[in-house]
């Protein structure tokens, strides 16, 4: 078991020791335990109940996946590419209903105006929810809370 102890193994039981020295019981090696201070430093160390260490403040990478993770702010739409993304959608529905007013509207935006229209179009697409009074796709599952009656 001293060898165990300075290689720095952790205590696991007394069970486990008596296996692993080839003890008879596991009295011998609770005996043996109390008998040297070495050996009774080691089980303290592994039953010394300490609570897990807790956060201080959160490292970038940390806060940049929370953030992912949270619901879209459409305020974050600073890039070009974002708001690319949503004029690409927008003209692409223009052609599918062939509106070649609103294509050349749309095409005709500047930078500033296409972010603005994609903040709007992104705050609009954050709730996702439907409405209540729809009824569900047929073989779908079920997005409705179904209520029982209480007795």
């Amino acid at each position: 078991m001293l060898v165990m102890c300075d290689a720095r193994e952790p205590y696991t039981n007394l069970r486990d020791l008596m296996a692993r020295t080839g003890a008879k019981s596991t009295s011998t090696v609770s005996k043996a335990i109390k008998s040297s201070i070495t050996l009774s430093a080691w089980q303290a160390r592994k039953t010394k109940r300490t609570s897990p260490p807790h956060a201080v403040n959160l490292t970038d990478s940390v806060e940049y996946h929370a953030h992912s993770d949270t619901k879209y702010d459409p305020s974050d739409i600073t890039t070009d590419e974002k708001a690319y993304v949503a004029m690409a959608r927008f003209i692409d529905e223009a052609r599918r209903q062939g509106n070649t007013d609103e294509i050349a509207k749309l095409n005709s935006m500047t930078d500033d105006e296409c972010r603005e229209l994609a903040k709007v179009y992104y705050a609009q697409n954050q709730d996702n929810e439907p409405s209540p009074l729809e009824p569900d796709p047929p073989g779908t599952r079920p997005r409705k809370v179904i209520h029982h009656k209480q007795a």
